[in-house]
This record gives C-alpha cells, structure tokens and sequence, in this order.
C-alpha cells in the first residue's frame, strides 16, 4: 500500500475485489474434478461441487474482512490542513449530490454517514488525513452480501478523500 495516496478521481479505492470471485468458481472445479476422479455417480459429484464451491465463498468472506480491516491503514495526501469549518463549508455541496452528509464535526475529526455507513476523517500528523469507517449494517447482511458491503466501502472512501484533497489542494 503506497503512503499518502493521491487520487485523480472519484474511483474506489481498491477495486481489485471482484477478482476474488475465482475462489467460488476454483472450489466448483476442485469439487467436481474430486468428485469424478473418485468415480462417483453425478449426484455426488454435484454434492461435492456444491460443497467446494461453499468453501471457495466462506475463503472470500475471510479475505474480505481482512481487506476490509485495511482499509483503515490508508491514508491520503493533504496539501493544506484547513481548519474543519471551512472544509465542511466547501465540501457540504459535493457530498449532498452523492447523498452524503455531514453528521458530527469538531475540532480533531468530521464524520460523514452515507446508508448506514459512518466515516471519521481526521488529519494525521504528517501531510495526510485518514478516513475510519464503522457501520450500522448488522453481521447477517455484512455476511451474506460482504462483496457489497465492501464495494460500498472502497467507492465511498474514494468518493469523500478526492473531494477533500480538491478542496485542500484548491485553498494551497
């Protein structure tokens, strides 16, 4: 992961988790080939699958929680720490376009909600900023749909740092 990062648009900021969708296809595979190398009828084979393809969906939900617990680790380029009223001032109209508010601010951090979903930025004591997040989401939904939940995540992320580094980057 690179130190203070510096976006160029609204982009999430890790896209790469689709790709873990291989896991459940992988563990089909590996259900189906055990399955016929071990001769057995095409209901077992399909049983097998089944299963292999379960064990490729709960490797995912790990990885994705993990990945998800990084996403704290990131923290992104500020040119000018603007003190936090002038940032809610600028940034107040761009994120109600996205349907995002500002719900808490004080003199350390802000905090931003969008669909259940709170965002606590803070600047670090470098040139940079970090974006916290925590979630009303209840486990249940976080486990049946964690690809979305963490989609979610990422774009928002995206979304709230490129329009905070515009906005200091504007006012250097």
């Amino acid at each position: 992961m690179n130190k203070n990062v510096v976006l160029q648009s609204m982009q999430p900021i890790d896209a790469e988790h689709r790709r873990l969708n291989i896991l459940c296809f992988t563990g089909f595979a590996l259900g189906c080939f055990i399955g016929i190398f071990l001769k057995h009828p095409l209901l077992l084979i399909l049983i097998y699958s089944l299963l292999g393809m379960g064990m490729g969906w709960i490797f995912k939900i790990k990885l994705l929680k993990s990945r998800a617990s990084h996403l704290r680790e990131y923290t992104f380029s500020c040119d000018n720490k603007l003190p936090y009223p002038n940032i809610i001032d600028s940034i107040t109209p761009s994120l109600e376009r996205m349907n995002m508010e500002i719900v808490a601010a004080n003199n350390k951090s802000l905090t931003i909600a969008h669909d259940d979903k709170y965002y606590n930025i803070a600047y670090n004591k470098d040139d940079s900023f970090s974006i916290n997040c925590s979630t009303d989401k209840s486990k249940v939904v976080s486990i049946i749909n964690p690809d979305g939940l963490y989609q979610d995540l990422t774009v928002d992320m995206g979304i709230i740092a490129y329009i905070i580094q515009n906005v200091t980057k504007q006012s250097a």
